[in-house]
């Protein structure tokens, strides 16, 4: 453009005296506004090789919001605790533009990003819910009124903690239109103020998806009290297209991205959306408040900070928008530019005028020019910063803003904590048998420093061999590219490179005024993004087990895929599994790996006369039967009645040593944590996820939190892992533990045996957590050794070697972490109706902190401030999948050796499997039991669930080792109480709730509790 060409105006926008070109509207409220939220950082950081640190996403929040960017998605705060500390520095420092949080309609999710955005000047909860048909069976396993449900309930609990709440219905355009305005009037009714229809597969087109909204704003009720939204994805290249035919079906906010960055093939580019309604504005009649003349720089600062370059002919933003190289376009741009450009390069951010710096530009000039360029630089990093630019100055004449806008990139902090290039050489190999190499020297995350040299095909070839030597990261190369940034002989160079590891393709970009040193640079930078993203950073135990078994990483719209090793099932959940499978033609696909036992609705009495088991039910009868045929026709190894192996699915896998460390194990029954006691990660899940497992041997899940729980010291001697772990949920509540894994550490834990460290993980589900972790030590690598299916010989001597680096890194981080002195736990037992409802048992009752507190109360016939000692006992049981092994059994029986069950007192105590209950016989506990007037019963579940016939009276008081005290668990009208299997033979003695402390003091004959712990109390009663 020649200096003396005048300042034309190409844009409709130049025809209004009000509008010209780059204008900042002024507020919301005009007529033809429309709201830009960019999703940048949250939808389009999950495009391949987009990931950004937490200092790289505040730099970027700052820039949309000097853009005029309405509204920024910073994060899915549930979805890790790095995404709640980028989202709250975000908050903490970013002003000028409305912040949200992303949620699923759960309050887990819910409650996250509410604690994220706390503080935030302008708040934004952004909730979603799937509403097509696909969606609602194959991924929500939901009808039309339960999402309706899921969705008010959602946006209900939103609007407790903002006012300012935006409900999307995920994939809208695949909805069928009559229910999307059901959907809709019930979000607005709910308090939503936004409602915004996704096209999430990138699926519709113009005129359809014009014609929705202007369906949508007649029919859905109430629709002026809510902005209507678009969220267009580019699977067809339409996202920009689809996104004004949204506008002019009466959107009047539009989610896009900078870039067009996003899953799959993208979202919509918020530069080409932006200017089309700005160079076209006579034609839409809409506004925005974006500053166009910050498109340009705010794209480049992308592109740096992911990696990802944009395309050279990308409208707008890439380096060709603007370029004629065609003879007969130079001829009309030079006689007029309106002939080949209908917007000036200047409007968007190209050819800005340059303050030119150089070797005697001082601080306060860099620090001016930062500033001016919208590059954010904190006094700990100016330092760095100036330190880089002197260095860059010696070597350039001239620095460019591009140069600046590299260099502050370059010196980002995380970076400098992962590998470093120290030093870096290279030859060509032009010569008679000279080959090209390259020799590097590198500084490790670890802090070691690593010197490699390499051979390859060429100088770069040679380097990168070189560098993915001394990093030890196997880069398989994809692409690589050298561009130049700034004009001149002594220009920075570019390099870009595109790389897989592990099949998952990563980018990175390098600067440098040598381009052999770029290309370094870049290719480390992907090695720190790795780095970054935990492949070298310290990993919890959670983190590694999901990992080796992650099939497919979760995404917003779908979970992650992980694959099974163990799936174990009974009689209860699988006949609707199995009958599934028949109606779909699905195949078992890994029998082999699937294992049935009859646990829950099997009688734990002895055979009638003639044979025959004494089922409380036809149906009981009918589960086992159906179990029986399904395991048979499909190749499944059943424990039946007359296997040695028989017993309570969480008893045998154990003991059989399927249950191993490392492992995934999951089981249709709520207390599958039980396995996590040795280092397996492990679930409990519902029928349909019986089916998928079953057909699949792969899981759906979203990926939980860590919550660590330390608990240090020594146990008192009458303390058990039943008292620990019912004061653990006490402390954390029924909700403590919901969305995490938990994992339990600490000195107080590594000194329980393995039957303990079960019973702990066992009721983790009790504290809502979706499984409980111990890493594996020697203790457990002593109780598998022999176990008939764990591995033999030296292949177990092997396993060992792999199970011994099972355990969370030093320096790992947790979502949450509890910490609890061993010496503050007593003897402990539930007083209400909920596990988390709990007491020490030499204290008064708790009064009602509120209505529940008070109901549980009423229902158990108890009251606040009374002591909960004393009161009369009708049965004892003990047995469950908590507290049915044998230290459990010997607890009970070094209590009941020499004395007797008080005269009301029913006992029932029951083996958690075959080999368990020999072992006791073998002891002699059976002989005890008996001779105390207790019952002594066959494997099963029995008592812990009132479906098998053993079952407590209505009103009657019972002492119980299972792990639920719900109204009617037991038998209706039953009132239950949680305790060890000491306290509950205590209890069973004295015919009501008893202190076993006090009792042992009290029993001269007993040991007393200052000398022997009661997992060693059986040793004199057997002997």
């Amino acid at each position: 453009m020649s200096t003396h060409e005048p300042d034309v105006a190409i844009s409709d926008a130049a025809h209004d005296e009000h509008a010209p070109a780059g204008h900042v509207p002024g507020e919301h409220s005009s007529a033809g506004h429309v709201r830009i939220f960019d999703t940048s950082l949250r939808d389009g950081e999950q495009s391949p090789g987009c990931s950004m640190t937490a200092p790289q996403k505040l730099r970027f929040a700052h820039a949309l919001a000097d853009l005029g960017v309405d509204v920024i998605e910073v994060g899915f705060p549930a979805s890790s605790e790095a995404e709640v500390e980028a989202t709250r520095r975000i908050v903490r420092e970013v002003r000028g533009s409305t912040l949200a949080a992303l949620a699923r309609c759960h309050t887990g999710d819910i409650q996250a990003s509410a604690r994220a955005l706390e503080g935030a000047e302008d708040a934004r909860m952004h909730v979603f819910l799937s509403t097509s048909p696909l969606h609602r069976e194959h991924k929500l396993g939901l009808n039309k009124e339960q999402v309706i449900e899921r969705a008010v309930m959602g946006v209900e609990m939103a609007r407790r903690y903002l006012d300012d709440v935006e409900f999307s219905a995920e994939d809208a355009l695949r909805t069928e239109p009559e229910f999307l305005v059901e959907v809709c009037s019930a979000a607005i009714a709910a308090g939503a103020t936004t409602l915004n229809i996704p096209d999430t597969v990138g699926y519709t087109t113009p005129a359809e998806i014009r014609s929705l909204f202007e369906y949508l704003r007649v029919n859905v009720r109430d629709a002026k009290r809510a902005v209507f939204s678009a969220h267009c994805h580019n699977d067809l290249g339409l996202a920009v297209a689809n996104s004004l035919a949204a506008i002019e079906g009466g959107a009047r906010q539009v989610e896009c991205t900078i870039n067009g960055i996003g899953e799959r093939a993208g979202n919509c580019a918020l530069e080409e959306l932006v200017m089309a309604l700005n160079v076209r504005r006579s034609y839409f009649n809409a506004t925005t408040r974006i500053d166009t003349r910050r498109l340009v720089p705010t794209s480049r600062l992308l592109s740096r900070i992911t990696g990802m370059r944009v395309q050279r002919n990308k409208a707008i933003v890439g380096q060709n928008a603007f370029a004629h190289e065609s003879g007969i376009h130079q001829h009309g741009m030079l006689k007029h530019r309106g002939t080949y450009e209908i917007m000036r390069p200047q409007d968007v951010g190209w050819e800005q005028s340059q303050m030119v710096m150089g070797r005697h530009s001082g601080r306060a000039a860099l620090i001016d020019r930062l500033q001016t360029l919208g590059l954010m630089v904190d006094d700990t990093r100016l330092n760095d910063v100036f330190e880089a630019f002197k260095v860059l100055a010696e070597k350039k004449r001239e620095v460019f803003d591009a140069d600046l806008e590299t260099l502050v990139l370059g010196t980002d902090a995380p970076l400098r904590r992962g590998f470093r290039l120290l030093r870096v050489h290279a030859s060509t190999g032009v010569g008679e048998g000279m080959l090209p190499t390259a020799s590097v020297r590198l500084a490790r995350p670890c802090g070691t420093v690593a010197e490699e040299a390499a051979v390859g095909d060429g100088p770069v070839h040679a380097l990168f061999a070189a560098l993915s030597r001394s990093a030890d990261l196997p880069l398989e190369i994809e692409s690589f590219q050298i561009s130049s940034i700034t004009a001149g002989d002594d220009a920075q160079g570019q390099a870009s490179v595109v790389a897989t590891l592990d099949g998952v393709e990563h980018t990175g970009s390098g600067t440098s005024t040598d381009i052999l040193e770029a290309s370094a640079l870049a290719w480390l930078d992907i090695a720190n993004r790795i780095h970054r993203a935990g492949s070298g950073a310290p990993r919890t135990l959670f983190d590694k087990l999901w990992d080796r078994h992650l099939v497919s990483p979760e995404s917003e719209a779908s979970p992650a895929v992980l694959y099974i090793d163990l799936h174990l099932i009974h009689e209860v959940t699988t006949p609707q599994a199995f009958t599934e499978l028949d109606s779909r033609g699905l195949k078992v696909r890994r029998p082999e790996l699937t294992k049935g036992t009859l646990d829950h609705s099997t009688p734990t009495l002895p055979r009638n006369a003639d044979g025959s088991l004494p089922y409380a039910t036809p149906e009981a009868e009918k589960q086992v039967a159906t179990l029986r045929d399904n395991a048979a026709r499909r190749g499944i190894e059943l424990f039946d009645f007359d296997s040695d192996h028989r017993g309570i699915v969480h008893v045998i896998g154990p003991e059989l040593g399927l249950t191993q460390p490392g492992m995934t194990v999951v089981c249709g029954d709520s207390h599958t944590a039980t396995h996590g006691a040795f280092g397996a990660l492990a679930f409990g899940i519902g029928t349909s996820e019986v089916v998928h497992v079953l057909a699949t041997q792969c899981l759906l899940q979203r990926k939980p939190r860590t919550l660590a729980i330390t608990i240090d010291g020594q146990l008192g001697a009458s303390v058990t892992a039943k008292d620990l772990i019912l004061h653990v949920i006490g402390v954390i509540g029924v909700n403590g533990g919901t969305g995490h894994v938990i994992e339990y550490r600490g000195s107080a834990i590594r000194a329980l045996s393995m039957d303990e460290r079960m019973t702990v993980c066992n009721m983790s589900i009790e504290a809502g957590a979706r499984a409980g972790l111990i890493a594996p030590d020697e203790t457990t690598f002593a109780y598998l050794r022999g176990k008939p299916r764990a591995p033999q010989g030296e292949a177990f001597e092997q396993a060992v070697a792999r199970w011994r680096t099972l355990r969370s890194d030093d320096g790992a981080r947790f979502d949450r972490e509890v910490r609890i002195d061993a010496a503050d736990i007593r003897p402990t037992v539930t007083w209400g109706t909920h596990p988390g409802q709990v007491t020490a048992i030499d204290l008064p009752l708790p009064p009602p902190g509120n209505d529940d507190d008070s109901k549980a109360l009423a229902y158990m016939g108890f009251a606040g401030g009374q002591p909960l000692a004393g009161q009369p006992v009708d049965v004892v049981f003990i047995g469950s999948c908590t507290n049915s092994r044998l230290d459990d059994l010997r607890q009970a029986a070094g209590i009941l050796r020499g004395r007797k069950v008080h005269p009301r007192v029913r006992m029932l105590v029951v083996p958690g499997s075959v080999q368990i209950k020999r072992e006791a016989e073998a002891e002699g506990i059976d002989r005890i039991v008996r001779a105390a007037g207790a019952e002594w019963r066959e494997p099963g579940c029995s008592m812990c669930i009132a479906m098998n016939g053993d079952l407590v009276a209505p009103g009657q008081l019972a002492v119980s080792t299972s792990n639920r005290n719900f109204e009617g668990r037991q038998g209706q009208g039953a009132r239950t109480v949680l305790a060890s299997p000491l306290t509950a033979a205590v209890c069973a003695v004295r015919g009501e709730i008893t202190d076993p402390e006090a009792f042992l003091r009290e029993e001269s004959r007993g040991p007393t509790a200052a000398d022997t712990p009661p997992r060693n109390v059986v040793a004199e009663a057997t002997s």
